[in-house]
């Protein structure tokens, strides 16, 4: 931006000189850099939730830098490369710190903690794949199994306190009708 600045303030000294067209193209190169740089550096918040989000923005970054590829220099498109890398770095943590709450409630569904399984599951997580959507499904549905399978042991019990045979019979009746 300086570098601008001083080009700006000086180049009314060269006009008419050898350094007139040298100045109109170092200001033109660097109108180039900003508008780029402000482009690119757009695209700077990883704030990503899956992995379409990220091919999206890697996309538009690529697009960018494709549009610059003839009017700047392999340094400064380099920019763009070294976000597309930031990117994928973000991308890697947030994968790994999904995975690991993912192996977790899958842990508590082997222990047969369904219900601090289920509390953890609310806490949904920010970034999702594809692999990672499949496992919280399988877990939502061993919960969900679970919970039916808690909710016959409950129904089996209160039957079995009614004593009188023919108010048990009644029940099965009643239940019958339900189906």
């Amino acid at each position: 931006n300086s570098l601008q600045e001083r080009i700006l303030r000086y180049s009314s000294r060269y006009l008419g000189s050898e350094y007139e067209d040298v100045l109109k193209k170092a200001r033109k190169y660097l109108n180039l850099l900003r508008d780029y740089i402000q482009e690119i550096n757009s695209h700077k918040k990883f704030n990503f939730s899956n992995a379409d989000e990220v091919e999206s923005v890697k996309t538009q970054v690529k697009l960018i830098r494709d549009k610059y590829t003839s009017l700047l220099s392999k340094k400064h498109l380099a920019i763009a490369d070294q976000l597309l890398a930031e990117i994928d770095y973000e991308v890697s943590k947030l994968i790994s710190n999904t995975e690991k709450w993912v192996l977790n409630l899958e842990g508590l569904i082997e222990t047969a903690k369904f219900s601090e399984a289920k509390s953890i599951l609310t806490q949904s997580r920010s970034f999702h794949t594809t692999e990672i959507d499949a496992r919280i499904d399988s877990i939502r549905l061993r919960i969900s199994e679970q919970e039916e399978q808690d909710i016959i042991v409950k129904i089996e019990n209160l039957f079995l306190s009614i004593t009188d045979p023919l108010k048990r019979k009644e029940c099965v009746n009643r239940l019958k009708k339900l189906i």
